[in-house]
């Protein structure tokens, strides 16, 4: 017995939804995006050994690394931390100075004075959204999103499960505790 689950077999064949669902379908093939959450107060982003882990899990979720099959497209990866890090290298005169090119970080004692300017400058603005800061006390991130997209998966209760072990596993493995994926 084969279970199998698509959206458009609750849509009508003649809806133009179903037109843009199968015509989406053929020419572009791609799955559902993923959203990933880290929600952890507890932890200090500014650190190197943070920032290294956020750069390890992120090149993870890119690569797919572990996983039994590449679920993710090339390039659809989308990350705050990952467009911050190339404004901090850069140079821009906001930020001069907070890049260590020897780690690959951000300076953690210029982190959040650089993070400020960047959420303020034309390519940071999109990126405000995608983190949260305390409300209380001082300014510090705690929690974010990222996203990715998938591969078109045909059959989601055999390969959607797949997915779902090899993402979580990456969450659990990355070191950055409260994490969890959503599509």
């Amino acid at each position: 017995m084969e279970i199998d689950f698509k959206i458009t077999y609750f849509v009508s064949p003649s809806s133009p939804v179903r037109d843009y669902l199968d015509t989406s379908e053929k020419y572009f093939n791609q799955g559902e995006t993923v959203t990933i959450y880290v929600d952890n107060a507890d932890l200090d982003y500014t650190t190197e050994e943070s920032q290294n882990k956020l750069k390890a899990f992120n090149e993870k979720y890119k690569s797919c690394d572990g996983c039994q099959k590449k679920w993710t497209l090339p390039d659809s990866f989308k990350s705050w931390y990952d467009t911050f890090r190339s404004y901090a290298k850069g140079g821009s005169s906001s930020c001069s100075g907070a890049y260590d090119s020897a780690k690959d970080i951000i300076e953690p004692s210029k982190f959040m004075d650089c993070l400020t300017q960047f959420l303020s400058s034309r390519g940071g603005r999109s990126e405000a959204g995608n983190i949260v800061f305390s409300t209380t006390g001082t300014k510090k991130i705690i929690g974010f999103r990222q996203s990715i997209i998938l591969i078109y998966i045909n059959s989601a209760a055999t390969d959607g499960v797949k997915v779902l072990q090899d993402l979580r596993k990456i969450e659990e493995d990355s070191g950055l505790q409260r994490t969890f994926s959503f599509t």
